[in-house]
Parts: structure tokens; sequence; C-alpha cells
């Protein structure tokens, strides 16, 4: 089964307009329902209508998800421009991700992660063929933390981060920097790539580092692998320094320790080689002499002199931060077990600006910052129940999926009872039952479950 695109009315890009899908390739009959953002039409192929020219890109907008706690077995035939969340589905044309946009399952042909977009889980390649492309589009590089890719995929620019996944057919890197990855595949390029590499074909290259090591066996800072050399068992050159160019008590050849000051205890402000790294003699971070607190060997942390986290020796200014390794967001200086974070006019959640001021946590809605305490929330256009979006009314009331609700509630069907004159009419299942007096009477009605009020309506006829 297949259900058609063409455009009507609205936006002519957008997917969440019922008005432009059709259950016939002539585009003569309307859609009863928007395919795969709510579980409906979760088995129909997806394409575009007779006389459609070209392959149009339809936009998923910011807060809509694709597949969010249903499977999906259809396939989508045309191109996507993603800025919602996608959990499910399989799709043959490109897909597009950027700024809000999340991919967290499905399998694609050809995808396209940029200006922030995220990757985080899915299959990339059919066959070994397909692509993914991560790149900056302008307003930041793309964001691929994991998955599997069977098909090419290019890596261009250092502002991508690429954290994790499994490349397993041909990996391009342009002055990329790709960690945490295993690779079966080639890789060739320039950059730097690092992961287990051990099944994976190399082109050397003095440009392309792979775990530290470039083709000819030189780290960034042109030493070879065997470096340092010249240093006896206690780690001293034949000068009495260590590689941080510190003798066994702690001074450089200027006389001066880490923290830029002499024996005498005098404070050097032209230090000809300030020290910025982690001293092990302290067992803490310097940068440029200066000891910062809170920083591990690597430069990061939250640093409690500045009241920031610290990247790589870099103070970023934020107070919090996504932490990929534990899926949860680290807020001053604490792990806060959370994956959403307020920042005071959007929610961030997954690592992404969400755009909105609510957002699901799994057991209630959380609004402008704080807990609401309920299952349910209306945005001012859709009625979302337990992080679904539904059909429902402003009041949580109506028929979703075959369910009936009053204010966010299901309603068991045996009590919903209606009367008129003196005869009462009960629904429980497929079956109504009349009652009139002493006298009752009951009939299957396989209709019945849709959950139509119009057919208890007519029963009382």
């Amino acid at each position: 089964m297949t259900l058609y695109w063409k455009y009507v009315a609205g936006s002519d890009n957008d997917w969440n307009n019922v008005l432009n899908w059709f259950t016939d390739a002539a585009a003569t009959v309307q859609a009863d329902y928007v395919p795969w953002i709510t579980n409906h039409y979760t088995g129909y192929d997806l394409a575009l209508a007779t006389g459609v020219i070209g392959s149009p890109t339809i936009m998923l907008n910011s807060g809509e998800s694709i597949g969010d706690g249903f499977a999906i077995t259809g396939s989508c035939g045309f191109d996507i421009k993603q800025r919602g969340t996608i959990y499910a589905g399989t799709y043959v044309g490109f897909v597009y991700v950027d700024f809000s946009g999340v991919i967290q399952g499905g399998s694609y042909y050809r995808v396209d992660v940029y200006n922030c977009g995220v990757f985080n889980n899915g299959t990339v390649g059919f066959g070994g063929f397909g692509a993914i492309y991560v790149w900056d589009g302008g307003d930041g590089g793309g964001i691929v933390t994991g998955g599997t890719f069977n098909g090419s995929f290019y890596v261009g620019g250092a502002t991508n981060t690429v954290s994790g996944g499994l490349l397993a057919g041909s990996v391009n890197l342009t002055n990329a920097v790709v960690t945490g990855v295993v690779c079966t595949g080639t890789i060739s390029g320039t950059g730097s790539i690092d992961g287990d590499v051990s099944e994976a074909t190399i082109t050397p290259s003095d440009l392309l580092y792979v775990n530290g090591y470039n083709g000819s066996g030189f780290d960034v800072n042109g030493h070879p692998a065997t470096w340092p050399l010249g240093y006896d068992v206690n780690g001293y050159d034949v000068n009495g320094y260590d590689v941080n160019g510190f003798d066994v008590n702690g001074y450089n050849q200027y006389g001066y320790n880490s923290l830029g000051f002499n024996e005498s205890g005098e404070f050097s402000q032209d230090l000809q080689n300030p020290y910025t790294g982690w001293d092990a003699g302290t067992s803490a971070y310097y940068l440029g002499g200066y000891l910062c607190h809170g920083l591990d060997q690597n430069g990061n942390g939250w640093n409690t002199d500045t009241s920031s986290y610290w990247f790589v020796g870099w103070d970023s200014g934020a107070t919090y931060y996504w932490n990929y390794s534990t899926q949860t967001y680290q807020v001053y200086g604490s792990d806060s077990e959370l994956n959403y974070y307020w920042n005071w006019s959007t929610y961030l959640v997954g690592g992404s600006d969400s755009g909105l001021i609510y957002c699901w946590d799994g057991d209630s809605y959380q609004v402008s910052g704080s807990d609401s305490g309920l299952n349910y929330y209306f945005d001012g256009y859709y009625f979302y129940l337990r992080g679904v979006q539904t059909v429902l009314d402003a009041n949580g009331t109506g028929y979703d999926s075959g369910i009936y609700y009053e204010a966010g509630v299901e309603t068991a069907w045996s009590s919903l009872t209606k009367s008129g004159e003196d005869v009462t009419a009960t629904i429980d299942g497929t079956s109504i039952t009349l009652t009139y007096g002493a006298f009752s009477f009951t009939k299957t009605v396989p209709e019945l479950a849709g959950g139509s009020s119009d057919i208890l309506g007519a029963g009382l006829l």
C-alpha cells in the first residue's frame, strides 16, 4: 500500500499537512491522517503523486517527530529536510538534518548532517551503497555520535563532531577530527581519526593522523612513536629536565616552577615559556603558568575559578554542557542525571535545542523550567499525551487511536453511557445494550471498535 504526496494547501514543503496526502496516485482521495507522525499509515510506502515534478524536499519541522513510540515498516521515496526527530522508517531519498534536527533511528540511503544537526543512531547505506556527509553549513558543523554506516562516510572541516559509530565503508576526511569509531572499511584524506582501525585499510599520508600518527609515523608535534628518546629511567634527560621541561625540584631552565615562581618566591611577569598543561608534581592543570582549579589532565572540567566549563584548556563560558558519554546534562559542576535542561528560553533535549518551552521527561511535562506534574500538555495547536501528539481537543477530550479520553484520561467503554427518553444505551467493547425499565437488549456492532459516538446516538433512535 502507498500514500501519495501532492501540494494542495498550506506550506508546499510541510510534512504535517493532511491536505497534501492522498490514498491514490491521482491525488483525488484525501488521506485521513498525516503519515508516520502518529501511529497511522505506518505500513504504507510514501511516494509522489502522479504529475508531481522533480523530487521536492518536504520539511519535517522543529518539534515534530516520526516513529516516536511505534514501528514503521513503510519506505519513504522522496527527499526530507529534517528539523524534527526521526526514530524509525526507511528512507531511499536524501535526508538533510540541520539545526534542531535529530536522527535517533531508521535506515537511510543518503544523509547530510550540518548546521548542528545530530545523528545519534540509525543505519546509512544499502548493500554498501549510499553515503553520509558531515559538513558545516555556515551555522555550525554536523554532529554524529553513533550509528552504522555501510556506504561512504564524508567529513569536511574541523567544526564537525564525530565521536562514535561503525564505519564499514570508505571514510573520506577533509581537515576533520573523528574519534571513538570502529572502522572496518578504508580511510583516506586529511585530518585525524582515533578508534579501532585494526580491520581498516588506510591510505597513508603525512596529513592524515590515525590514532595519533601520520603515514610517516610522526605525531602532530613531529615526534615519532618512540618519543621521548634520551630520557633515563626516572624520566629526565641529560640536562636533568623531564618531558615538560622541569627538573627534579620542579623548576625549568629559567629557574621558575609551573606557577611562575622562582626558589626565592619571586613571581616572573616575563616567563619565556609559561607552562600550559598538566603538572604531575602538583597534580593540577595550568594555563600560561596559572593554576586552573577543577580541571583534569586534558584541561576539561568545571573550573571553580571562572564558574564555567572548560574543554581542552578553553573556557566555554557556559554553566552546562551535554555529556555524550553519560547522555545527561552536566550543570554547575555536577551530573544532573537528566537528558533535558531549561536554558531560560527553550529546552535543550539530548544535546540539541528543541526550540520549545516544554518537554516530556518520561513521567510528566516540564514547562518553562518547572515540573507541571501532568502527563499532558496543550501547546495552542495540539494536545500532547505522555510525550505523543494526539488528535484530542484543547481540553484533552475525544478519540485517539480508538480510545476515548476525557481531560486527558483514558475512559473505559463500560462508562460510556447515554440516556434518551426512558431508554439507556451502554457501549461495552463491540456490543451495545439498550435498557428500558426491567427489559434489556444486547447486540454486537463491530463498527463500535472505532469508538464512534455517532453510532451510539443512532442506537438511541
